[in-house]
């Protein structure tokens, strides 16, 4: 296969990735939880395009249509260069088991979880106590 994108036929089916870390997702028009390989592999190439600017201007109007079914994040519509649909949350913060774009470190999850906040003083006593402790 080729490098770089390529042209699909407006009218054929959309494909989605084989096995999207987002795999279920809500649809909050209608409530329904739905399998993101069936949703995209239902819709034609040309609307599910439609469908994804829709919901990327959804976004910006803090207006999301579908969000991850495990973790309640929004979600959007995204494509490889090969035009493998699939989606992916809007921001990753190590909350949930699906990771939708690069993986995070171990160090990079703690970081976000607790917002870069350094150690307490409690936390520093411990340490200190544990260090004397070893010496």
């Amino acid at each position: 296969m080729r490098p770089g994108n390529v042209t699909i036929d407006p009218l054929a089916q959309a494909s989605p990735v084989r096995d999207p870390q987002l795999a279920e997702v809500l649809d909050l028009e209608t409530g329904e939880i739905f399998s993101a390989v069936e949703f995209i592999g239902g819709l034609r190439y040309d609307a599910l395009v439609r469908l994804r600017v829709e919901v990327h201007d959804g976004l910006q109007q803090e207006n999301p249509r579908f969000q991850c079914a495990w973790c309640w994040t929004p979600a959007y519509i995204v494509a490889s260069s090969q035009k493998r649909f699939f989606f992916r949350h809007i921001k990753e913060d190590g909350s949930c088991a699906a990771v939708t774009r690069g993986a995070l470190s171990a160090d990079e999850i703690m970081a976000l979880k607790y917002h870069g906040q350094r150690e307490g003083k409690p936390h520093k006593r411990i340490k200190n106590l544990i260090d004397r402790s070893l010496a």
